[in-house]
């Protein structure tokens, strides 16, 4: 699984928070089953235990589904990314105002598209509902190259202007 923003140089950073909230989340559990076991009022400590629990959940939010999967080690999380091309991409310049630049971000599409091709049959990219790998693929693929793009009906379609 590819992932947005992670570059080559984050990984390393990446993998060791992912790992850990795993470490943090089995230390959790393990705090359950030991206050399970002893003879007190329990709802205390069962109350912070949960407070506990939803704030790691929270803290794992910005890493999506795919950190929490990683985090498991049901998934290895890949960068998408290359530092240059998402650095130029950025629509936020130096002044603090936005100003996307069309060709800087299509370049960015494309070296989005040349990893995820790099070598796999299949690559799974997760992308903000905002992007579109479309012209990318059509200027890289060949014409061999299917992209399919999964927008979830949950998905508040305004944010995309209007784009399924």
């Amino acid at each position: 699984m590819m992932v947005e923003g992670l570059t080559d140089e984050g990984q390393r950073n990446y993998d060791g928070i992912v790992n850990g909230f795993k470490a943090t989340a089995d230390r959790l559990d393990a705090l359950r089953v030991e206050a399970a076991g002893l003879e007190f009022d329990r709802v205390p400590t069962d109350a912070h235990l949960d407070r506990l629990i939803r704030g790691l959940r929270v803290e794992t939010l910005p890493f999506g589904a795919a950190g929490r999967l990683a985090g498991r080690r049901l998934l290895k999380v890949l960068p998408l990314d290359d530092a240059g091309p998402l650095d130029a991409a950025s629509p936020v310049r130096s002044d603090g105002t936005l100003r996307p630049d069309p060709v800087a971000v299509a370049a960015h599409n494309d070296a989005r598209l040349r990893r995820a091709m790099a070598g796999n049959p299949v690559a799974v990219v997760i992308l903000g509902g905002e992007h579109d790998l479309s012209a990318a693929v059509r200027r890289l693929g060949g014409g061999a190259t299917e992209y399919i793009r999964v927008t979830p009906l949950a998905y508040d379609n305004s944010v995309a202007g209007g784009h399924r």
